[in-house]
């Protein structure tokens, strides 16, 4: 309350002692009603306005804006505040709102200025429509956001009646709900979630080429298929599609392997006459084997080898090596090489 007088003089009366003490002591006595409230404007003049005995907890300005001291905290109220259609966060409420219910929002009520601030922690499950007066980033206009208990939002009055709110703990923390889900941007500029895939799977692009997917594995049928252009192809399904070779064996005239993918036997029968066995064995006998002298230079002047198909077996191949010349079956110096094709 503002300080009073204790009397009002009239001319010609005579100031006593008791009266002059009376007046002092009101004043002395009642300091702080001088000031308060303010009746005007009052200017700090640069100064700090101090707000401890200390003196170390203060107020002052700059060019910039008003700055507290290292030392100065300001600690804000916490209101609760229920949910509604436009609930009211402004009026005789704190910083920090408790905001409860279910109700969904679309708006605020009026914010006293532009800038007004508000923190919300949702006590529950709370739903919000963004809007043109509600503008929540990360959610398209017309959609909800729905939030989790104890996710904090930030409310920031764009105009007195236009809001923006912001979850201050990340959209995407909010749509992840299994360990290992990825988030992506869609065609309207939110954030959407895509669940983890299972095991063996690859990230894609999928068939629109408008989001990201998971695809699985060729499989081995995939590969005899051979018409999937999606399907990633591992190193232990590749072989199995029809234009892959399946096995091949280089070998001499001794009864070994020199190389080989998917040999695992040379027998020699005789001169010229070899079998080589098949790790994996083919479906059947409707497969396609190619044999050649490895390099026929090293063969005596004039002399050429071929090569023939004796016997197909599901797991084996028997080639023979003949002189052109004379038909007869010999090992060539050098060594064959065997390529098969075909289903296994």
């Amino acid at each position: 309350m503002a300080i009073s007088r204790l009397k009002s003089w009239i001319s010609g009366e005579v100031l006593t002692a008791s009266d002059q003490n009376s007046e002092f002591n009101n004043i002395l006595n009642n300091a702080a009603d001088l000031v308060s409230p303010f009746t005007k404007a009052i200017s700090m003049g640069g100064f700090a306005l101090n707000f401890d005995a200390a003196n170390t907890m203060s107020l002052t300005s700059s060019t910039r804006g008003l700055n507290l001291s290292t030392t100065t905290a300001i600690n804000d109220t916490y209101t609760t505040v229920a949910s509604a259609a436009t609930p009211d966060i402004w009026t005789a409420v704190g910083g920090v709102i408790n905001y409860t219910g279910t109700v969904t929002a679309t708006g605020f009520a009026a914010a006293p200025q532009a800038g007004a601030r508000r923190t919300l922690v949702c006590a529950g499950a709370a739903v919000f429509t963004a809007g043109a007066n509600l503008i929540i980033a990360g959610t398209a206009s017309g959609s909800n956001l729905t939030v989790t208990a104890n996710t904090r939002l930030e409310v920031v009055a764009l105009t007195t009646t236009q809001f923006l709110m912001i979850v201050a703990s990340a959209v995407p923390l909010l749509l992840i709900t299994t360990a290992g889900d990825i988030l992506y941007g869609t065609a309207a500029g939110i954030a959407a979630r895509l669940a983890i895939g299972t095991a063996g799977q690859m990230l894609a692009v999928n068939a629109g080429a408008t989001a990201p997917a998971y695809q699985s594995m060729a499989t081995q049928a995939d590969q005899e298929a051979g018409t999937s252009i999606l399907a990633p192809v591992t190193s232990g399904r590749q072989q199995f599609h029809p234009s892959a070779v399946k096995g091949w064996a280089y070998y001499d005239n001794a009864t070994g392997l020199n190389a080989n993918y998917n040999a695992d036997a040379n027998t020699d029968t005789q001169a010229g006459d070899h079998t080589i066995g098949w790790a994996t064995d083919f479906s059947g006998t409707a497969y396609c084997p190619v044999a050649t002298v490895v390099d026929q230079s090293a063969e005596a002047a004039a002399t050429t080898f071929i090569c023939n198909i004796h016997t197909l077996a599901a797991g084996t191949t028997r080639v023979q090596t003949r002189r052109a010349s004379d038909g007869v079956r010999t090992d060539p110096n050098t060594g064959v090489c065997v390529v098969v094709l075909g289903d296994q």
